[in-house]
């Protein structure tokens, strides 16, 4: 995509998130979203899928939107491709 973009003669930045959660301030998130519930059910269960040893490799929103415009602005990527992958905690230490 950035590379059509760049042959319209046009300036684009793509950005490609790993999975976005609540702001790293307050921990606003969708109240809907599958990941927010699968956990709020093990939180409220007590419980967590046996093996469940997946890491949760989540990126605060507040940083993918600031990221985002940082790089946007400044133009620092030559591709112009933006790849945001977070690390947090493994699923079994989710409380």
């Amino acid at each position: 995509m950035a590379q059509a973009v760049q042959h319209c003669g046009l300036d684009g930045l793509v950005v490609r998130p790993g999975a976005i959660c609540g702001d790293s301030k307050t921990g606003r998130s969708n109240p809907r979203d599958l990941t927010t519930l699968f956990l709020r059910t093990c939180a409220d269960l007590g419980l967590v899928p046996s093996g469940a040893d997946t890491a949760l490799q989540w990126i605060p929103v507040d940083f993918v939107a600031e990221a985002s415009c940082r790089v946007g602005v400044q133009r620092i990527l030559p591709r112009r491709v933006l790849q945001l992958q977070g690390s947090g905690p493994h699923l079994k230490e989710v409380r």
